[in-house]
């Protein structure tokens, strides 16, 4: 006789957008199987297509135990964990056998009714409440049998074990609960951080997570048991965990009906794990014990770890620094983006290593944790890196830093001083290669105002967390420092004979010294004469304005070849527009002198593809040569002088919208919903003390330059009154792209808005782009975080399947919406008519100021296309 324990998950459930998008055929087109045995006539019970019947509280997981009878012999026995999600969910069931005994242990005291019909004939039913076990017999089966159905209700101990997560959810630690690694495949540090998440977003869990009404167990692989059961949170009060408990500790955890975005997990509620790892391997790479080193590496990672490589390192560092280590000291932890595509979050933890050499290093190792909206785990071994800090390094150029940031700090003390007179910043070790370019008064000012704004310096600094690169041509260090109202990145750039520039940047402030530039008018006019006569076609006079020799080196015929290969024409390119920033001191790796001005800007054609174009040049005597030009451009650099932020802050004072709208491009514009933006400003006006808003200096504006794109990305304060709204705004050229407003006691502002009118034409407007659109239209209606290469692949491939099974799009319509005004989302239920039936699907929708964009999409119950009646006709 063989016994098999299958586990069975009938339900149609809600999918994130990502699997939805590698297994769509196998959820809206499934084949049907096709039988290999059918029962004969003369057959003691004639089964055709019996099917199991299972109805009860949604959400309530039962085991049930079907076992197959013939000639009075069981033949077969299968288990099956089955959860309620809908009534008269079909299980089927073997046919050609003589009769069938079923058992449902049912651990809720709800009732539950299991029924079993075949065809149209209703062949037995039972019901009742629990905890207990249902049975029913179908057909010919004996009066007695030996099994035995396993134990499936919780034990005292596993009660124990959930309420003990109970408490963790509801703010107890979980060091005692789970078991040690690496057996857990979690730790506590890690689920006390889900937990905290879960309280910050679902509430508590309420007085029925400690009734355990409804729990299961079973046995798992490998000597592990399950328990399963429902959690009420307040916001997700469907919630089901399962924990796999091994000796009465927890090893893993697995939740269902919690939303949570891919990546809530930011960092462990304790390091201290972490950070005694990284220090013991820290030491043992600093001494020399490679392989005990690589033991320390996660089993995850350790395939892409060798021990030569180990053994390289290990080598490396005592050729450097030698292996009499005096201290290892801890320095700090930094947690890493979120990966989206691998599903990770580095954290970092830095050590300093002190060598009896007196050289100095950082040893960063790398903890790699998995995370997504359906996992917990606890962090792996990953990487490990040693750097030499910059005072070991390079002694002089760090000496020089040093210098220059206590003198920033004493003019930081000053300058808060009420009626403090503008301290003097002479001293600092400027390179006198500046002297002819650089206006001195605005220096000043600059890194006055950026002072003023920031207050007085509360720590010295860490000069071993500075981050820089001494073997460049043109060094540079940068690192953070804490001032009084704000922490900032402060960019120190270096020649050998003193500072470059200092750029300085903050959430709400971003400035440098590179764009003192005296001669600034001379060189953006050059610039823009050049790239006129270039793109214009008049290469002569683009040649003569080339720096002597670099003219010499590029000939005018190869400065036509160049132009030539470039596709550009006067024909196809005729320019609309030439904009040329404001120049600043170049610190770009690759340029030819160490003092040299760049300019960047975009040129705009009637009918093309706009282009980013640099130009670099050196300022022998003031006058501008110009010595390099591309249309390559990577740069990133503060623009205080950008005047972005005023307009948008004037278009917000138009009640109508018009005006805010108005600044987008003319394809946003067009998707646009005019009554989200009146919504939002309606909001903003009613949470003003006074309208309109202004803007509360300083603004912080980076201009970024990649090749075809630049981009504005804005970050400040406005005010109205005494109320302040915090502000981001991202443009690209210049068009606003994206903005959000933090409102002071609002969580979102659909309230103001008619949104059931509003998605009733967003809806059919999003599938009609998703089922007959292309790549580029889809770009309107869907989330940045879905418009990925592979993405775009798989709508593709749902397209033409969807076009392939069920025919020509007809319509949509909405059978049922929620709207989430706190979030600022909605969820639809939709049928999407063609012309060979209907599919029943779930949308979500992520709403801002302009318009609503799908953020994911899942499968609702249907009939497959043979079956499903076409829209106008009766079924």
């Amino acid at each position: 006789m063989e016994f098999t324990h299958t586990c069975l998950n009938l339900c149609v459930r809600w999918l994130a957008c990502g699997v939805l998008l590698t297994s769509l055929q196998s959820v809206w087109a499934a084949p049907v199987p096709q039988q290999d045995t059918l029962p004969t006539s003369d057959s003691p019970q004639a089964f055709i297509a019996p099917v199991l019947e299972i109805n009860g509280p949604v959400g309530q997981t039962v085991m049930v135990y079907v076992r197959y009878y013939q000639d009075g012999t069981a033949t077969r026995t299968v288990g099956i964990r089955h959860t309620v999600d809908q009534p008269n969910e079909a299980i089927p069931l073997d046919i050609g056998v003589e009769g069938i005994r079923i058992w449902l242990v049912n651990p809720s005291r709800e009732t539950i009714t299991l029924s079993v019909r075949d065809g149209d004939r209703q062949l037995g039913a039972e019901q009742g409440g629990g905890p207990a076990a249902l049975e029913l017999a179908i057909g010919s089966v004996p009066a007695e049998d030996a099994f035995q159905v396993p134990r499936v209700l919780l034990n005292a101990a596993e009660q124990n074990i959930v309420h003990r997560f109970v408490q963790v959810l509801r703010g107890e630690s979980s060091r005692e609960l789970l078991a040690d690694p690496p057996l857990a495949r979690i730790d506590w540090p890690t689920l006390d951080a889900f937990a905290a998440y879960a309280r910050t977003h679902f509430g508590t869990p309420g007085a029925q997570a400690d009734d355990l009404d409804g729990w299961l167990s079973w046995e798992g692989e490998l000597g592990t048991r399950i328990l399963h059961g429902r959690l009420e949170f307040p916001a997700q009060p469907q919630a089901r965990f399962s924990l796999v408990v091994v000796r009465h500790r927890i090893i893993h955890i697995t939740f269902e009906g919690l939303e949570l975005p891919d990546d809530w997990f930011v960092r462990p509620v304790d390091a201290s794990t972490y950070i005694g790892q990284a220090e013991r391997l820290t030491y043992l790479l600093a001494t020399g014990r490679a392989e005990r080193a690589l033991a320390m590496f996660s089993p995850s990672y350790r395939d892409g770890v060798e021990l030569a490589d180990i053994q390289g390192l290990v080598a490396r560092l005592k050729a450097k620094y030698g292996q009499d280590v005096r201290q290892v000291e801890f320095k700090q932890t930094v947690v890493g983006a979120y990966d989206f595509d691998l599903q990770t979050r580095p954290f970092y933890v830095d050590h300093a290593v002190q060598f009896e050499s007196d050289k100095r290093c950082i040893c960063r190792v790398t903890f790699m944790f998995p995370c997504n909206a359906k996992r917990i785990a606890r962090g792996h071994l990953a990487l490990v890196d040693f750097s030499e800090t910059w005072p070991s390094a390079s002694p002089e150029l760090a000496a020089m830093a040093r210098q220059a940031i206590e003198q920033l700090a004493v003019a930081a003390q000053s300058l808060a001083q009420p009626d403090s007179a503008v301290p003097s910043l002479d001293s600092l070790p400027w390179s006198p290669q500046l002297e002819s370019i650089v206006d001195a008064a605005q220096r000043d000012e600059i890194l006055c105002n950026c002072l003023r704004f920031l207050g007085p310096m509360t720590q010295s600094v860490d000069w071993d967390l500075w981050y820089g690169n001494a073997d460049l041509p043109y060094p540079f260090l940068e690192g953070n420092i804490e001032f009084e109202r704000a922490a900032a990145l402060v960019r120190i750039d270096l020649l050998d004979d003193g500072m470059l520039g200092i750029t300085i940047l903050a959430d709400r402030l971003a400035d440098s010294t590179l764009r003192a530039v005296a001669p600034a008018p001379s060189v953006r006019e050059h610039s823009r004469n050049f790239w006129n006569a270039l793109i214009g076609g008049d290469i002569a006079a683009a040649h003569d304005r080339l720096a002597e020799p670099f003219a010499r080196q590029l000939p005018l015929e190869r400065l036509q070849g160049l132009r030539d290969a470039s596709g550009i024409t006067s024909a196809t390119h005729r320019i609309a527009n030439i904009f040329i920033d404001a120049p600043m001191i170049s610190n770009r790796r690759q340029r030819l002198f160490p003092v040299m001005v760049a300019a960047c800007g975009v040129i705009e054609f009637e009918a093309a593809a706009p282009i980013t174009v640099l130009t670099e040049y050196g300022l022998p005597a003031g006058t501008p040569e110009l010595f390099d030009f591309s249309t390559e451009v990577e740069a990133r650099y503060p623009a205080a002088d950008d005047h972005s932020p005023q307009a948008l802050v004037a278009a917000l004072a138009d009640p109508s919208g018009e005006s805010l709208l108005g600044l987008l491009a003319p394809p946003d514009r067009a998707q646009a919903v005019p009554e989200l933006t009146r919504g939002f400003l309606g909001k903003l006006r009613a949470a003003a003390e006074a309208f309109p808003v202004d803007l509360v200096p300083p603004v912080r504006v980076m201009h970024v330059y990649r090749p075809g794109a630049f981009q504005k990305r804005i970050g400040g304060v406005m005010a109205g009154g005494s109320t302040e709204f915090p502000f981001t705004a991202h443009f690209e050229f210049d068009a606003l792209k994206a903005l959000q407003v933090e409102i002071p006691g609002a969580t979102g502002f659909l309230d103001q808005v008619d949104m059931p009118a509003v998605l009733q034409r967003v809806v059919p407007r999003t599938v009609n782009y998703l089922v007959t659109g292309t790549r580029q239209e889809w770009s309107h209606v869907l989330v940045a975080g879905l418009q990925t290469p592979e993405t775009l692949q798989r709508l593709e491939k749902i397209q033409a399947e969807w076009r392939g099974l069920w025919g020509e799009y007809r319509a949509t319509r909405i059978e049922s919406m929620a709207i989430d005004a706190d979030a600022n989302g909605a969820t639809v239920d939709a049928r999407i008519e063609f012309s060979g039936g209907v599919i029943r699907t779930r949308l979500d929708f992520e709403i801002d100021i302009f318009t609503a964009r799908l953020s994911g999409i899942a499968p609702l119950p249907q009939a497959s296309p043979s079956s499903a009646p076409v829209p106008g006709e009766a079924p």
